[in-house]
């Protein structure tokens, strides 16, 4: 058996008309200014929109790069190459990251935590996709300096 529910039963939401404090529809006075309420003036108030700051972001991004360090500083001391690696890969695609979310959000509004990990992951991708193809090159440069130090018998 299915229960319809009724669109009359829909639950309103009451600010002040001065401070933007949600209030009880039953409320005389408001409980954060104590402005006298009527129910008239209640209704009418648009509710408040959510306000973050700039420092809020720049406050995240700092703190996300300090428990970037220290996970680094944690691997650097189990395995050192392991380490320096994770910070070759991590700092930058945090910069690159940032950069981008901030970019974004400048253009059209916040971002959800989901849409900033993503924006990580893809910044994070993107620099192990440059490191893997340096490396690659890296060692294709090495492998054709041997080989043309070992067709030449030029060692030095």
């Amino acid at each position: 058996m299915t229960r319809s529910r009724p669109e009359e039963l829909e639950i309103e939401n009451f600010f002040c008309p001065d401070c933007k404090a949600e209030v009880d529809l039953d409320a005389k006075t408001c409980w954060l200014c104590y402005r006298m309420l009527s129910h008239e003036e209640m209704r009418s108030v648009e509710p408040p929109v959510p306000f973050i700051s700039a420092g809020h972001d720049t406050l995240m991004t700092l703190l996300a790069v300090i428990v970037v360090m220290v996970v680094a500083v944690g691997v650097w001391d189990l395995a050192p190459g392991l380490g320096g690696l994770l910070m070759v890969i991590v700092a930058p695609a945090l910069i690159v990251a940032s950069v981008r979310i901030r970019r974004r959000a400048q253009t059209s509004g916040p971002l959800s935590t989901g849409e900033k990990l993503a924006q990580f992951a893809v910044s994070a991708a993107l620099v192990l996709t440059v490191v893997c193809v340096l490396t690659f090159a890296a060692f294709i440069a090495f492998f054709v300096y041997c080989l043309i130090a070992l067709t030449s018998g030029d060692f030095g």
